[in-house]
Protein backbone atom coordinates (compact mmCIF):
# COMPACT_ATOMS: atom_id res chain seq x y z
CA UNK A 1 0.00 0.00 0.00
CA UNK A 2 1.39 3.60 -0.56
CA UNK A 3 0.98 4.74 2.67
CA UNK A 4 3.09 1.31 4.29
CA UNK A 5 5.13 3.41 6.96
CA UNK A 6 7.23 2.43 9.94
CA UNK A 7 5.12 3.23 13.57
CA UNK A 8 2.53 4.22 12.02
CA UNK A 9 -1.19 3.38 12.89
CA UNK A 10 -4.25 2.61 11.48
CA UNK A 11 -7.66 3.79 13.00
CA UNK A 12 -11.24 2.63 12.90
CA UNK A 13 -13.82 5.45 13.18
CA UNK A 14 -16.54 4.12 15.58
CA UNK A 15 -19.84 5.52 13.40
CA UNK A 16 -21.02 4.83 10.12
CA UNK A 17 -21.15 7.54 7.67
CA UNK A 18 -22.88 9.08 4.48
CA UNK A 19 -20.40 8.49 1.79
CA UNK A 20 -21.05 11.52 0.04
CA UNK A 21 -18.60 12.76 2.97
CA UNK A 22 -15.26 14.44 1.49
CA UNK A 23 -12.30 16.03 2.61
CA UNK A 24 -13.25 18.82 4.99
CA UNK A 25 -16.42 16.77 6.78
CA UNK A 26 -13.58 14.20 7.17
CA UNK A 27 -11.08 16.43 8.09
CA UNK A 28 -13.51 17.45 10.78
CA UNK A 29 -14.52 14.10 12.31
CA UNK A 30 -10.21 13.36 12.66
CA UNK A 31 -10.14 16.40 14.28
CA UNK A 32 -12.90 16.17 16.81
CA UNK A 33 -12.12 12.27 17.27
CA UNK A 34 -8.37 11.56 17.53
CA UNK A 35 -7.12 15.24 17.28
CA UNK A 36 -5.68 17.04 14.23
CA UNK A 37 -1.83 15.81 14.74
CA UNK A 38 -2.62 12.50 14.13
CA UNK A 39 -3.60 13.12 10.79
CA UNK A 40 -0.32 15.26 9.90
CA UNK A 41 1.71 12.54 11.47
CA UNK A 42 0.41 10.37 8.40
CA UNK A 43 -1.45 8.00 10.56
CA UNK A 44 -4.33 6.50 8.41
CA UNK A 45 -8.13 6.42 9.19
CA UNK A 46 -11.16 3.97 7.99
CA UNK A 47 -14.76 5.11 7.66
CA UNK A 48 -17.53 2.35 6.61
CA UNK A 49 -20.51 3.62 4.85
CA UNK A 50 -23.99 2.83 6.19
CA UNK A 51 -24.94 0.08 4.02
CA UNK A 52 -21.59 -1.78 3.85
CA UNK A 53 -20.59 -1.58 0.47
CA UNK A 54 -17.91 1.41 0.65
CA UNK A 55 -15.33 2.31 3.05
CA UNK A 56 -12.88 5.35 2.99
CA UNK A 57 -9.25 5.59 3.85
CA UNK A 58 -8.04 8.89 4.95
CA UNK A 59 -4.75 9.90 5.65
CA UNK A 60 -1.83 12.92 5.19
CA UNK A 61 1.46 11.54 2.91
CA UNK A 62 3.34 14.71 3.77
CA UNK A 63 2.43 16.78 1.18
CA UNK A 64 -1.69 16.42 1.24
CA UNK A 65 -4.52 14.48 2.12
CA UNK A 66 -5.25 11.70 0.43
CA UNK A 67 -8.65 9.96 0.60
CA UNK A 68 -8.91 6.42 -1.34
CA UNK A 69 -12.74 4.99 -1.34
CA UNK A 70 -13.38 1.37 -1.89
CA UNK A 71 -16.36 -0.25 -3.28
CA UNK A 72 -16.80 -4.09 -2.91
CA UNK A 73 -18.13 -5.60 -5.68
CA UNK A 74 -20.12 -9.15 -3.84
CA UNK A 75 -21.03 -9.25 -0.52
CA UNK A 76 -20.24 -6.05 2.12
CA UNK A 77 -17.74 -4.64 4.65
CA UNK A 78 -17.83 -6.02 8.50
CA UNK A 79 -20.69 -4.66 10.49
CA UNK A 80 -19.24 -1.51 12.12
CA UNK A 81 -21.32 -1.91 15.31
CA UNK A 82 -19.12 -5.58 15.36
CA UNK A 83 -16.34 -3.42 15.35
CA UNK A 84 -15.48 -3.59 19.07
CA UNK A 85 -11.58 -1.90 18.01
CA UNK A 86 -10.57 1.28 17.72
CA UNK A 87 -6.75 0.52 16.05
CA UNK A 88 -5.73 -2.42 13.44
CA UNK A 89 -2.51 -3.32 11.88
CA UNK A 90 -2.10 -2.79 8.12
CA UNK A 91 -2.54 -6.50 7.79
CA UNK A 92 -5.64 -6.15 9.21
CA UNK A 93 -6.35 -3.24 6.83
CA UNK A 94 -5.47 -5.15 4.30
CA UNK A 95 -7.74 -7.74 5.02
CA UNK A 96 -10.69 -5.14 5.97
CA UNK A 97 -10.29 -3.27 1.93
CA UNK A 98 -10.35 -7.54 0.78
CA UNK A 99 -13.79 -7.55 2.56
CA UNK A 100 -12.82 -9.78 5.29
CA UNK A 101 -14.28 -9.73 9.23
CA UNK A 102 -12.08 -9.46 11.79
CA UNK A 103 -12.88 -10.56 15.13
CA UNK A 104 -11.00 -9.94 18.62
CA UNK A 105 -7.81 -10.00 15.86
CA UNK A 106 -9.00 -12.94 14.02
CA UNK A 107 -9.84 -13.14 10.25
CA UNK A 108 -13.06 -14.54 8.65
CA UNK A 109 -13.23 -14.65 5.03
CA UNK A 110 -15.93 -12.90 3.18
CA UNK A 111 -19.44 -12.16 4.29
CA UNK A 112 -21.79 -12.96 1.27
CA UNK A 113 -25.03 -11.65 1.74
Amino acid sequence: MLFRKKGLKVFVYQDAIDMRYGFHRLTGFIRSTYGMNLLLEGHVFVFFGHNRHRLKIFFFDGTGVVLITKRIEQGRFMWIEDVCFKEVSFSELEQLIHGSIIIKGKLNSISKE
